[in-house]
Parts: C-alpha cells; sequence; structure tokens
C-alpha cells in the first residue's frame, strides 16, 4: 500500500459537508479488521495468612494476541442511499498468539466456524436487521443478529455538516461500535467457564471452533465493558491511498472500568498448582475486581470522492490492575497484580 502525506489544503477545506457513506455505488467492500494487544506482568503479589509469598498465580508472564477478521460486503438494496440488503461474507475469523504460565511459554490459536458463511442482512419492515444464511450452517453460540447492515466506521462520524478544523464528541456506544470490539464475540461465540490452562486445562495446540488456551485475557470483547470517551478532529492533511486522496480525522480516544466478573475454578490435584489451591473443597471463592485505563490515538481516512471510510489505525497503551480475596475453611489469601500493555487496531476498507 503506497501512502502518500500532504500539507494541501482538501477541496472540501471552504465547504461544508456531511461524511455520509454512500451505500448506493455499484462495488464491494473488503474490510479487514487487526487488532493486536501485547502486555505484560510487572507486579505481582500473593498475601497467605498474612504472610507475603513468592511466585505467581493463575498464568502471569507476558502475553500477546492477535485478532483478526475480513469481510467481504455487497450492496443488494438501498433506500437513500443506506443499505437495506447486504450479503456479507465471512472470509476469516481467526485470532492467535502466545503466552507464559510459569515461566513455560506456549502458543495459541483460535478460529471460528463462522469463517466461510455467506450471510444476508435484510432490514424488516418494522426496522428490525434480519439475517439468512445463504452457505453454510449456523454454528452454536454466535450472534449474527448483532451485526450492522452498515460499516462499523459510519459510527465515527458526524451527522452534522462540518468543515476542515471542526471537531466533534464521540459517545462510548458509537465507540464500541466503531472499533468493532463487539465482532469477537458476534462471531466466535461466548466462551464457557474453564480452568486456568485453558479448555479442560490443555496446553498449546489449536481446533477450528475453539481454542486450547489462550482464551482468556484482555481482548476487544473486555473493552466493550469499558466507560469510553474520544473526540474526533478533521485536520489540515491529506493522505492518497491506492491512488485515492483522503482527508484525515484525527482520534483521541479513553477508556475506563472495571471489568465484568469472570468464573475462574481453582482446582487441587494435578493441575491445580498446589498449595493454597488444593485444600479440601468447601470454600467460597472470591470475585476478582480489575479495573482497566487506556488511551488510544490515530487517524481515520476518509475519501470525499468515494464517500466512505478507506482506514482507520489507533495505537496505544493500558494498565490493568487486578485485586483478589479468598478464604478456605480458617485460611485466608489476597493476590494483586498490576498489568501493562499495548494496542493496536488497524482496519483497511478496500473497493472491488
Amino acid at each position: 500500500m503506497k501512502i502518500i502525506t500532504c500539507l494541501l489544503l482538501s477541496p472540501l477545506a471552504l465547504l461544508g459537508t456531511r461524511l455520509t457513506t454512500d451505500y448506493s455505488a455499484d462495488r464491494t467492500l473488503r474490510v479487514e479488521r487487526v487488532m493486536t494487544i501485547s502486555s505484560e506482568v510487572v507486579d505481582m503479589v500473593m498475601v497467605i495468612d498474612g504472610e507475603e509469598r513468592e511466585g505467581g498465580f493463575g498464568g502471569g508472564g507476558a502475553r500477546e494476541s492477535e485478532l483478526t477478521i475480513t469481510t467481504l460486503d455487497k450492496v443488494l438494496a438501498h433506500s437513500d442511499g443506506a443499505p437495506t440488503k447486504v450479503l456479507r461474507t465471512l472470509e476469516t475469523i481467526s485470532t492467535e498468539g502466545s503466552m507464559t504460565f510459569r515461566d513455560e511459554p506456549q502458543d495459541f490459536e483460535r478460529s471460528s466456524e463462522s469463517e466461510g458463511l455467506v450471510i444476508e442482512l435484510s432490514l424488516a419492515k418494522n426496522g428490525d436487521m434480519e439475517y439468512e444464511i445463504k452457505e453454510g450452517d449456523e454454528p452454536e453460540g454466535t450472534d449474527f443478529a448483532s451485526l450492522l447492515l452498515t460499516q462499523e466506521l459510519d459510527f465515527l462520524l458526524s451527522d452534522e455538516e462540518l468543515e476542515e478544523g471542526d471537531s466533534w464528541d464521540l459517545e462510548a456506544e458509537a465507540l464500541i461500535t466503531g472499533l468493532g470490539l463487539g465482532l469477537e464475540e458476534s462471531l466466535f461465540g461466548r466462551p464457557e467457564p474453564q480452568g486456568e490452562r485453558g479448555e479442560r486445562g490443555e496446553r498449546g495446540g489449536g481446533r477450528r471452533g475453539g481454542s486450547r488456551g489462550g482464551r482468556g485475557g484482555f481482548n476487544g470483547a473486555a473493552m466493550k465493558n469499558l466507560d469510553w470517551e474520544g473526540e474526533a478532529t478533521w485536520t489540515d492533511k491529506t493522505e492518497e491511498v491506492d491512488g485515492v486522496e483522503c482527508i484525515v480525522i484525527k482520534l483521541e480516544l479513553e477508556a475506563e472500568g472495571t471489568l465484568p466478573e469472570r468464573e475462574f475454578r481453582g482446582r487441587g490435584g494435578r493441575g491445580g498448582g498446589g498449595g493454597f489451591w488444593s485444600l479440601p473443597t468447601g470454600n467460597i471463592l472470591g470475585i476478582p475486581e480489575t479495573t482497566v485505563e487506556l488511551e488510544l490515538e490515530g487517524h481515520l481516512l476518509w475519501s470525499p470522492k468515494e464517500q466512505r471510510a478507506v482506514s482507520l489505525s489507533l495505537e496505544g497503551d493500558f494498565i490493568q490492575d487486578m485485586e483478589r480475596d479468598m478464604s478456605r475453611n480458617d485460611r485466608e489469601m489476597s493476590m494483586s497484580s498490576s498489568t501493562e500493555g499495548e494496542i493496536k487496531i488497524e482496519i483497511t476498507v478496500s473497493a472491488e
């Protein structure tokens, strides 16, 4: 991809305009979404019966994951420039990465049974979105009813008439949708409660429609639960991407919040790690509280000529703090950890 950065004024700089995607054009749009998250535990403390102990819990170490979702959209019907029927092919839906577990490295990969499906999305008379599987079978646990007829990046645009230099606020719901943070759950399905090493405690490897290890961690589904806010600004820069001139919209985003409670089963005996975990059962396991703060910066490229988004690029950092208190019989334990990481989101839209 050839990108040329210019400081020339956009042809639309002196004219007010609405940045609205034109779905009446006879074209097919391929959207490739790649989210990369890397993290490392920088501090970890475990106290049992008032005595601080060395060693980690529940994994620790470093982790890196890359989620890729690629779709192909063909508008079959539209009204006033908005799509009313879309044929969507789910080309690629996969995640892979690596992590350390008690200083032991392991790789993981996961693909979805949704990959390769062809779905027809349509707008019903009552305004609801309906879907029909045209090729393939619908996997269990997916949520195709939550898919959109439009492109997610539309939600990062303003409904108001704009000029170069204008800024607009981005609300939480618009950011969650615009960044595609709900797609992972919709296309993979919700993971079931599991042991500390992933599905059935197995290591490494991977298989279609599921995963072995690496299924948890901080991801788009987790980020969906944070309180988001941001600002977009139409800058005086333009960029040319594959011959398409684009205006540059600067994005500054931040989010914070507490992640929802997730069931986590400690296990005694083989695979349970021994120690406090292997004490007699009958205890009540404490529910952890995990807080996250993050900041992202980048830009959205928009083509005035083709009336569509061309790409999104965001990078930033996050801090995740976890605290857990638990007891078994007459013993007590508290654990805390701090994790620092980086997030990179790249979305590319190409016309075919």
